[in-house]
This record gives C-alpha cells, structure tokens and sequence, in this order.
C-alpha cells in the first residue's frame, strides 16, 4: 500500500487491518514517496512489516524481491530502529516541500484528533472515510468498524435514522447540497450520550465531500434536565403549601358553619318541648342559612376543579356584566365609565362565576388606578384559530369581550394595565368560564 491515497489513507488502512481479527496477521508492506522524510514515524506508528521509499527501481525491485521471500518463508523481519536501517533507495535526497507538507498534515491531524467536536468525513458516496477520536468516542465504535460504510449503517440513529439517510442519498449523493441539523429538540441518544450533529456537503472542483460535526452536551442536557426536575419539584411544593393554606381555611370556615348548624340542631333536640313553634322555626331557618352558606362555599371551592359545580345559563352579556359592575360600585365613590357595542350577545356562562370574575378584575383595577377612572367596554370578537391567551388555550369562535381599563400608576415599569375576559357564546362550548389576563 501506498500512504497518501484519495478517501482512506495507508495509515488508516494498515490501522484498520490491524485491528480487524480477520486480517491482523497480514505481511502489510508500505511503498511511499514520504518515507525517507517521515520514516521515524512511520516505523513507530504505522502497524506495517516492512517499509520501502519510492526512487531508484533496481533498488525498489530488489526490496520488493526480499519483501517476497521473507513472506514466502513465513519469517517476520522486524521493524527498523534508526534512518540507516530503512529500505532507501541509496541517492535519494530529502524534499524540503514534502517535510513542510508533511509537517503540515501532521499538526491538522494533531488537531482534529484533540478537538472536543466529533469529525467524520464522507466520500461522494456517502461512506465514512475518516473519524476523529472525539467521535469514534460519543459514537462508541472502533474506527475499523465504520471506515468504508455508509453513513445511515455505520451507527443506530434510532428515530433519526430516516432523516439520516433522506439527508445521505437526497443531498450528498444526490448533489442537493442543503444541510440537515440534529438539534436539541430531538438530539441523537446513543449509550447514554446526548448528541447534537451538523451534516453538510461540501464542493471541491467537481467533486463533493460530506462533512460531519458531532457536539457531546450530555453534561449540558443533564444539567437542564436536573434544573427542570428542581424547578418542578420547587412547584409542586409551593402548591402543597397553596393547598395546605386552602384546606386550613375551608376546614375552619365549614367548622364554623357545622358549629351554627350542630348548635341550633342541639337547642331544638334538648329544648324542643319546651319551646314554641316560632322559636324552632328561628333555630331551624339559622340553620338553613349556614347550610346554604356551605353550599355556596363548596360551589367556591369545586371552581378549582375540572369538575366542578357550574350552572351555566344563556343570559345577555349587557345585563350581566351592568349588574356586577353596578354591583361592585354601589358601595364605593369610585368613578367609572361603561361603553357597549356588543351588549346584545348572548353567551352561555355561570352567572356568579363571571360576576365574581368582574369584581376581582375591578378591585384590581381601582387599587392600581389611584382613583382615575376604570373604563369598562364590551365588544364582539371573532377566533378564526385558537388563541393562546394569559395560559389558557381559547378555541375558535365567537365570544363576547369584556375590557376593564385603568391608569395603573402604581405600577411604574408599565404605563398602563388591561385586562380582558373572553367570554363565550351559547353555540361554543369551548370556555366554560371567563378568563383574565393582564
């Protein structure tokens, strides 16, 4: 074999065969012009038996003669130690532009093989020809194992493998030139690596290589993917103790409301013989009211839930948004405003649910806005896609808007705050409540 060939090098080709069991023990005889300037390392890393300069051919011919007979009678020669030991032809001189070449090459291979990004290089035909250390490592294989195989067989690229070899076929042999991108949405999982990759064809004359570069960010994706389960776990804390704080309150607002129900139910079983009629019936009717109070509170809390207790009924957004709004003011010298284009829809809602939702939007509203106006418009909106609004995903449709607007001047980043509630009509059952977003 020669050393400086096209695709696979000597080098390569003698490393490969070395280490494949099936032709480990073949007599490799290396024939190169590079010898006499490179033969110390040739000797020292080249797994060949014999190595031979190009130059004179009686002397190359009688090289080549002894390279036979020694094969011939199964003898091994050993590898020379110094210059003068090296099969050269006698005359030959150094070339000072094959030592810079070679030195050249010798620091791009010094490179390439201590760079942290994995390098494969592909033929026109979409075979391996070349790897780096880096990615024989992040792709766990021996160089003898992928050199000279196509690039969708020298691995499993799991789910990439069609992407893999649409990219081999469609724009490296196929000449499409366009690039194809492994990112971290999908990244290559491959013995426990996580691997991003970038594979592009590359014009040379009028040949064409395939270039691939390989990133190992294990360490990066463990490290976010630690920082989410952190930040989940964080979340789900702060919702216990949410929810810790919620059941202390409901189980201290229904004990009172079992005291008064318990307590008049004791007077009227101790005491009911002893008391009137109209006396039961005042204990009974207090009774009544703690009962309805609960109800009402179980209907506050079931809100929470996907299946919660909801009357809904088709009702005119005009007069339920003036009542809650009228409602919420009734008791307060605040001013406001209210327009109404779209007054006369008719949506589909929980009454009480909505008219709570307004008055929690216009507290906020008055507290922010210092005592200027709060401006209350409703409007008709039209979806033709789903929205994404404040989190929550609106489907499609006609829905009523409600807009609640303030100066916010205790809020100095932002200049003004709004907030709006979609609310949706009878024939869309997509929102079962009003949502807020600021």
């Amino acid at each position: 074999t020669d050393l400086i060939m096209p695709l696979v090098s000597g080098e390569q080709l003698c490393r490969i065969l070395r280490n494949t069991k099936k032709h480990q023990d073949l007599f490799i005889v290396v024939l190169s012009a590079t010898i006499l300037e490179d033969h110390e390392r040739i000797i020292e890393e080249i797994h060949c038996d014999l190595c031979i300069a190009k130059g004179n051919l009686k002397e190359m011919r009688r090289h080549l003669r002894e390279a036979l007979q020694t094969y011939g009678e199964k003898k091994s020669i050993s590898l020379p130690k110094n210059k003068k030991d090296a099969r050269i032809p006698a005359g030959l001189k150094r070339s000072e532009v094959t030592r810079e070449l070679l030195l050249e090459k010798r620091h791009l291979d010094v490179i390439l093989a201590n760079l942290d990004e994995g390098i494969l290089e592909l033929s026109s035909q979409g075979k391996v020809v070349a790897a780096n250390r880096s990615a024989l490592r992040m792709l766990s294989v021996r160089e003898e194992l992928v050199i000279g195989v196509a690039l969708p067989e020298a691995i499993d690229w799991g789910q990439l493998a069609t992407p893999i070899r649409h990219w081999t076929s469609q724009q490296l042999v196929g000449r499409g030139m366009v690039g194809y991108e492994i990112l971290e949405g999908s990244p290559l999982q491959l013995e426990g690596r996580t691997i991003l990759g970038s594979f592009f064809p590359v014009a040379e004359g009028d040949e064409i290589f395939g270039l691939c570069i390989l990133r190992d960010i294990t360490r990066q994706f463990q490290a976010e993917k630690y920082t989410r389960e952190l930040d989940n776990a964080v979340r789900l804390v702060k919702k216990m103790e949410a929810m810790s704080c919620m059941a202390g309150g409901v189980a201290h607002d229904f004990n009172n409301l079992l005291t008064v129900i318990c307590g008049n139910l004791d007077i009227i079983l101790h005491h009911g013989q002893s008391q009137s009629g109209t006396e039961r019936i005042k204990l009974i009717g207090e009774a009544r009211k703690a009962v309805l109070v609960a109800v009402d509170l179980t209907r506050r809390i079931s809100c929470f839930s996907n299946f919660g207790i909801i009357s809904r009924k088709t009702v005119g957004v005009g007069q339920l948004i003036r009542a809650a709004v009228e409602r919420f003011f009734e008791d307060g010298p605040w001013n406001y405003s209210l327009t109404a284009d779209g007054e006369d829809c008719l949506v589909s809602v929980d009454a009480e649910e909505i008219g709570q939702a307004i008055a929690n939007v216009l507290k906020n509203a008055v507290e922010a806005g210092g005592g200027e106006t709060v401006e209350i418009s409703i409007s008709k909106s039209r979806f033709a896609s789903p929205q994404l609004m404040a989190g929550q995903y609106v489907s499609a449709g006609s829905y009523a808007r409600v807009e609640i607007r303030d100066s916010g001047r205790e809020l100095p980043a932002i200049s003004s705050s709004r907030s709006s509630i979609p609310i949706t009509p009878p024939r869309n059952a997509g929102l079962s409540r009003g949502w807020g977003s600021a």
